[in-house]
């Protein structure tokens, strides 16, 4: 006998869990209408990432060694003397280059197209595909990061918009989705 868990109740621990309590009741009628965990959890995803994307994706710093013809960032003095750079014009440089194929939207691209394949709902498979494709273009191509990567990436106190968008990425990957199925526990919508 299956025993019936009103969706709501798994969301509001979901945030209790990921330590996002001010999103509380901001997404109500998304609950109440989503008929599965992977469509609330899609529905959810695609708002807030096109709220995101309309005020711009966060962005980070990744380290680059290059040789170039001008110094930027720090210059290699070991690699340039050894391999004789200077008497070619070009010099071994160190520097940090401003990306946004960071492990955070990484993380976020690769929920979007795993929920575009996991959702029945036709409508929303196509905006998570629309919105996959949206960061592909912007440049987000790295594959899905490793759970060290996503840990090391520290949301600071600018970035807080980025809270839920994360959390629910991370919910796609987690097992917490691909333990609800419908042979153990009947999903409802309404409590």
């Amino acid at each position: 006998m299956a025993t019936a868990i009103p969706l709501r109740n798994i969301w509001l621990l979901f945030l209790y869990a990921a330590d996002l309590v001010q999103f509380k009741g901001r997404f109500d009628h998304q609950v109440e209408t989503a008929p599965d965990l992977p469509d609330l959890v899609a529905r959810l995803l695609t708002h807030v990432v096109e709220e995101r994307l309309r005020r711009n994706l966060s962005r980070g710093y990744r380290p680059q060694v290059a040789t170039l013809s001008r110094v930027r960032g720090r210059i290699d003095m070991l690699e340039t003397t050894t391999r004789r750079l200077m008497d070619r014009g070009r010099i071994a440089c160190r520097f940090e280059e401003h990306t946004m194929d960071t492990p955070r939207n990484r993380l976020v691209r690769a929920a979007l197209a795993q929920l575009a394949n996991r959702v029945a709902d036709d409508l929303v498979a196509h905006r998570c595909r629309q919105l996959a494709g949206d960061f592909t273009r912007m440049g987000v191509v790295g594959p899905r990061p490793s759970w060290a990567e996503v840990a090391s990436d520290q949301i600071g106190r600018n970035e807080a918009a980025d809270r839920l968008m994360v959390a629910l990425a991370r919910m796609v990957f987690k097992s917490l989705i691909q333990n609800f199925s419908s042979e153990f526990i009947v999903l409802r919508a309404s409590a």
